[in-house]
C-alpha cells in the first residue's frame, strides 16, 4: 500500500493535535519540542534502505532517502513524547525544584545534552553497527548523562523510557496489523513494520 506510511504518520499526527487541543498547559512544551524534534527527518538517509525501505509518497525515500512522512512522524512524536510522562502519572506543568545538585554536576548539564550526538558518530564512524543501534545507544548514553547532572529526576527520566517505546512499539505493531488486514498489497508493508517496530521503540 503506497500511502500505509503517510497514513499512519497522520493517524499519530492527529493524536498530536488531540493532546494539544484537551491539554492547554502543554501545548508550548509540545510546539518547541515538536519543531526541534521534526528535524529529525534530516537523518532518514541514514535509515534507508539498511535499516528500511517503506513505501512513501512519490516513492521519495527509495528515490532520495528522504520523504515527507519522517518529517510528520519526527513532529507528532517527539511533542507526544515530551509530555507522555504528565499525562500518564497526570501531571501539569510546574517548577521542579533541583534536588540534589552539586555546582559540579550542574556545570556539566550543558555538555550533556550533545553526549547523544557524539556517541552516535563515533559508533557510526568507528563502528559496523546499524545506524538504528547506533542511535539506541547513544540516546541511551544521553539518559544517563542526564540522570548523573540531574539525579532528581531520575524516576522520570526511566519512566519516560518505558513508557514512550512501549507506546510507540504498539502503535507499529497495531499498523502492521491493520495494514495487513486491508488487501494483499499491504503484507510486505506488514513485514516492514514488524521488522522495524521493536528497533524503532528502541531508538
Amino acid at each position: 500500500m503506497q500511502y500505509a506510511w503517510f497514513i499512519w504518520s497522520l493517524i499519530i499526527l492527529l493524536l498530536w493535535f488531540i493532546i494539544f487541543f484537551y491539554k492547554k498547559n502543554f501545548r508550548k512544551e509540545m510546539k518547541q519540542v515538536s519543531l526541534w524534534t521534526m528535524l529529525f527527518g534530516l537523518t532518514e538517509p541514514l535509515f534507508v534502505p539498511r535499516y528500511w525501505s517503506p513505501p512513501t509518497l512519490f516513492n521519495l525515500a527509495a528515490n532520495t532517502g528522504f520523504d515527507v512522512e519522517s518529517f510528520i512522524f519526527s513532529f507528532a512524536i517527539g511533542g507526544i513524547g515530551s509530555v507522555l510522562y504528565k499525562i500518564v502519572f497526570k501531571m501539569d506543568n510546574h517548577f521542579i525544584e533541583a534536588k540534589g545538585i552539586t555546582p559540579e554536576k550542574h556545570k556539566l548539564h550543558f555538555y550533556s545534552l550533545f553526549t547523544p550526538a557524539v556517541v552516535f558518530l563515533l559508533l557510526a564512524l568507528l563502528t559496523n553497527l546499524n545506524h538504528i543501534y547506533c542511535g539506541s545507544i547513544a540516546l541511551l548514553t544521553g539518559a544517563l548523562a542526564a540522570v548523573f547532572c540531574r539525579p532528581d529526576l531520575s524516576k522520570k527520566i526511566w519512566a519516560g523510557r518505558h513508557s514512550f517505546p512501549a507506546a510507540v512499539f504498539c502503535l507499529f505493531r497495531n499498523a502492521g496489523y491493520c495494514l495487513s488486514g486491508i488487501c494483499c498489497c499491504c503484507l510486505e508493508f506488514y513485514k516492514y513494520f514488524q521488522n522495524a517496530n521493536f528497533r524503532r521503540a528502541c531508538y
